[in-house]
């Protein structure tokens, strides 16, 4: 998307007209204006620092809970250790993959890393 933007802004001080940035790059006409509107404003088209979502649900205190949990039973279900901690499905596999060192990530059922 940063590209984009960027290749809009060239165009924009080529003094293309509209109606070609929309061809020309497949965008429509509201990415285009608000792109012009953001050069206008800030004088450059990235995004600040820090925006976006923040996480809210992944805290240091729900991944020890879960590397407890797994280190006790690792055989446990992730979606009845979902409903118990009152977190979505995806929430438990997710920080599972990304959060308990993905890297060392042997397979299923084998959860020996959590012992060091």
């Amino acid at each position: 998307m940063e590209a984009k933007r960027e290749k809009i802004v060239a165009l924009l001080h080529a003094e293309k007209p509209i109606p070609d940035i929309m061809t020309q790059l497949g965008t429509s006409r509201r990415t285009i204006f608000r792109v012009k509107k953001y050069l206008g404003e800030r004088g450059q088209v990235r995004q600040k620092p820090g925006s976006g979502r923040k996480p809210t649900v992944v805290s240091s205190k729900l991944i020890n809970t879960i590397k407890g949990r797994i280190r006790r039973n690792p055989i446990r279900s992730m979606r009845g250790m979902a409903k118990d901690l009152k977190v979505s499905e995806r929430t438990i596999p997710n920080i599972v993959k990304t959060k308990l060192e993905p890297d060392r990530w042997p397979g299923p059922k084998d959860f020996s890393f959590l012992n060091a």
